[in-house]
């Protein structure tokens, strides 16, 4: 989609190009036409003024033939005039050159011609309705005239050197022009600027010689301001800058706006508009300029018509500009239009086919990954479709009958109970031989595929592990066995060993209540002690191999727990007073309280308690609570607690002290003695009793032991 959009932006860049080369084409095509019309106003005045001074040259002509001489009249106030007169009614002024006058028919002739040209000016003046300025001399003698005669004072004109010198510098070279043009009519010459010696001026001047049978008598010319012919610009004007320069590439005339402008005439001039010069329909592309150029004629000038491209820029840039922005938009709002399809319609759609690709990948990767056998069925005819790796591993082991599997699996998911998937366990034969039989357990559900109904299986080769289970089982029996066997023996021995033990005791009691010295007597209480702590050690071992025989029995009838409190509270007493510690209960329960359970493991697990609270604490004191609180499921539970002063145990240690014979560090039992019993003997007699016993303690701050067991009541 994207790239059909690249393609349309791409078209409409094209386009808005192409509209505005056509802008600039158009553009230019109208200042060509402004240029053909100047060049066309151009022409005309050169042609207005070559019609004319050809007319006055001519009527020059035909009046030399016939011309009277002037009035001596006229002639000697020349010479008396220091070789100078004026003649109306055209001013004009007539000067002799002091050395070149001898001849005085000829200068007497050419007065004459002189009276009858101040006449032919002024009417051509009035035709054309404007002043004419020139001058005339003769090519016989020392003589020219200055039409209008506003020059009369000029310095340089009143010596003989300075009429020589100004003579000299008006003449005008024809050897390279022919003396007449087509029929015989007189051909004019286009002189380039030069400066006026007399006025100082830059002037243009048209000139020709006027002749008889093929003898010049006389130079005419008049002179005109560069200007003069673009003087039609005021009133046509143009966005570009006309000027008019000569072969050689001199300027001749400019525009008004750019005559004083010194720098820009430098830039025209360097356009070199003569040169090549073919045609002046085509356009030319110069140094940042496009240019139009064609020739004056027969001048050998050149009208040229500059534009430079900033002009160009400045006069299609709001067509150019809202053709872009035109273009612009459109692409923008196409765009705007195709991200947003995108967006709404297309990206979706692209991002739900791409993550259906993604999940046919990832289901690919995952068949081909899984440890269990996985593939596809064709409910049709049982044929497998797609296999992973595995479950090809099971189908050569099925060798030739690995049908069997497909067919059952059909089968068995045609005929299941539920609609649910199906999980079935097989039993087929493995193709190698003396190979035991494949237990398979499958998996299937339905599903299509490819447009086919097909059925998704995943295949589990149990076959170990219903080996392994055999052969658990086989182990468990054993174990059990055995373990039975020495849980038989513990106890077995341990009541033999308890009957022995008891006659022991019974008769140190007895022994210890006869006279005897205080050497015997402590000898005699050592013993009571070893044997207790052995009787003590033989009974835990007792009941620990009851719990793991599971022969312990545990009693549910009702007792005063105030009662068994108390009796464990009296009997610890000596042995705390013994020890020099503080023996203290604290009670939050009714002191008839009662509760349903085994009195005697209750106040054989209160009594491990304190015991091992007394045994670990050397200095400060022993405090037992007892208090009624609610479980976490709103029942009544007694809650015991049994805290001490004593050593105390590190958070790392805190797991080993449930542990069957397990000691928190290793000098334990050198120090305290014990076997590490006790704690798992309660743990367990708790847990019987549907309890449980939990325990704080910070190293040389002591522990607190606290046991909730319910109150089942």
């Amino acid at each position: 989609m994207f790239g059909g959009g690249i393609v349309v932006t791409v078209l409409i860049l094209i386009a808005c190009a192409l509209g505005m080369a056509s802008i600039v084409y158009g553009y230019l095509d109208g200042e060509r036409r402004n240029y053909l019309a100047g060049l066309v106003q151009t022409l005309n005045e050169i042609k207005v003024s070559e019609t004319s001074f050809r007319n006055g040259v001519s009527n020059a002509q035909l009046i030399w033939r016939d011309i009277d001489h002037a009035p001596d009249s006229i002639v000697d106030t020349f010479y008396d005039n220091d070789q100078q007169v004026t003649i109306s009614p055209y001013p004009s002024v007539v000067f002799g050159v002091p050395g070149q006058t001898a001849d005085r028919r000829e200068i007497a002739r050419y007065l004459s011609l002189s009276v009858l040209l101040a006449r032919i000016c002024a009417a051509s003046a009035i035709n054309r309705g404007y002043a004419l300025v020139g001058y005339h001399y003769s090519t016989h003698a020392g003589v020219f005239a200055l039409v209008p005669n506003a020059r009369t004072d000029d310095a340089a004109l009143l010596t003989p050197e300075g009429r020589a010198r100004a003579m000299d510098a008006l003449r005008v070279d024809f050897e390279d022009q022919p003396s007449t043009g087509g029929h015989g009519r007189p051909h004019v010459r286009w002189l380039p600027p030069f400066v006026d010696p007399l006025s100082g001026e830059l002037r243009i001047r048209l000139a020709a010689q006027a002749q008889i049978d093929g003898e010049p008598f006389a130079v005419l010319v008049t002179e005109y301001a560069p200007d003069y012919l673009l003087s039609w610009l005021p009133a046509h004007p143009a966005d570009g800058m006309f000027f008019v320069t000569t072969s050689d590439n001199r300027l001749v005339a400019t525009g008004p706006g750019i005559a004083q402008d010194d720098a820009r005439i430098t830039r025209l001039l360097r356009l070199d508009a003569s040169r090549d010069l073919a045609s002046t329909d085509e356009p030319v592309f110069r140094d940042g300029h496009v240019l139009f150029r064609g020739k004056l004629d027969n001048t050998g000038w050149t009208l040229a018509y500059a534009l430079s491209w900033a002009d160009v820029i400045a006069n299609v840039a709001l067509r150019a500009g809202l053709l872009l922005g035109a273009s612009l938009l459109t692409i923008a709002i196409m765009w705007t239009l195709l991200v947003r399809f995108h967006h709404r319609m297309l990206a979706p759609v692209y991002a739900r086919s791409q993550r259906v690709f993604d999940s046919e990948s990832l289901c690919r990767s995952v068949i081909e990954m899984a440890p269990i056998g996985l593939g596809l069925i064709s409910r049709a005819d049982g044929h497998f479709m797609l296999v992973s790796p595995v479950l090809a591993e099971r189908i050569a082991q099925l060798g030739s009958d690995y049908r069997a599997l497909s067919g059952q699996i059909v089968e068995q998911y045609r005929t299941r109970a539920s609609s649910g998937p199906l999980q079935v366990d097989l039993v087929l034969p493995d193709a190698a031989a003396d190979a035991a039989p494949l237990h398979l357990e499958v998996i299937a559900c339905g599903a299509r595929y490819q447009e086919r109904d097909v059925l998704i299986v995943a295949v589990v080769d149990v076959t170990a592990k219903r080996q392994l289970v055999r052969q658990l089982e086989e182990a468990v029996r054993a174990a059990d066995s055995a373990n039975a066997a020495k849980s038989s023996f513990l106890a077995a021995m341990s009541h033999e060993i308890r009957t022995p033990l008891n006659v022991i005791l019974g008769n140190l009691e007895l022994l210890d209540r006869h006279a005897l010295d205080l050497s015997q007597r402590s000898r005699v209480r050592t013993l009571r002690t070893a044997a207790a702590g052995l009787l003590e050690l033989v009974s835990g071992i007792l009941d620990f191999s009851k719990i793991e025989a599971g022969a312990m029995s545990v009693e549910s009838i009702e007792f005063d727990v105030m009662g068994v409190i108390a009796r464990e509270l009296g009997a610890f007493a000596p042995v705390a007073k013994a020890k020099g510690l503080s023996l203290f209960c604290e009670i939050a329960a009714s002191r008839t309280q009662r509760m349903r359970g085994d009195p005697t493991r209750l106040a054989q697990v209160f009594g491990n308690l304190l015991s091992n609270a007394i045994k670990f604490t050397a200095q400060g004191h022993v405090t037992a609570r007892v208090l009624v609180v609610r479980g976490e499921c709103g029942a009544a539970e007694l809650a015991i607690a049994v805290e001490d002063t004593g050593i105390g145990i590190g958070g790392a240690d805190l797991h080993k002290l449930f542990k069957a014979f397990s000691q928190v560090d290793a000098t334990i039992t050198r120090r305290y003695g014990g076997t590490g019993l006790g704690l798992a003997l309660c743990d367990r007699l708790v847990t019987a009793m549907g309890g449980r016993i939990s325990v704080t303690s910070a190293p040389g701050a002591g522990s607190c032991f606290t046991v909730r067991v319910p109150l089942g009541l």
